[in-house]
């Protein structure tokens, strides 16, 4: 870029839905966009477990 004052030309991937229900399109993201979801399953497996845990701790202390 040459003239500092050129505006960015980033932009916004590809979307599904619409409203409130408009999200990104999973099948448009990839790596070039920022998008690396290849620890997502196992952070959802560590957040199920600890909310099983302390709903198994919170049962154990109410009778």
């Amino acid at each position: 870029m040459k003239d500092p004052l050129e505006r960015g030309a980033a932009g916004l991937p590809a979307s599904i839905g619409e409203g409130c229900l408009s999200r990104f399109d999973p099948d448009a993201l990839n790596e070039e966009s920022g998008a690396d979801f290849s620890a997502a399953a196992a952070l959802l497996g560590r957040l199920g477990d600890a909310a099983a845990d302390a709903a198994e701790t919170e049962a154990d202390s109410n009778p």
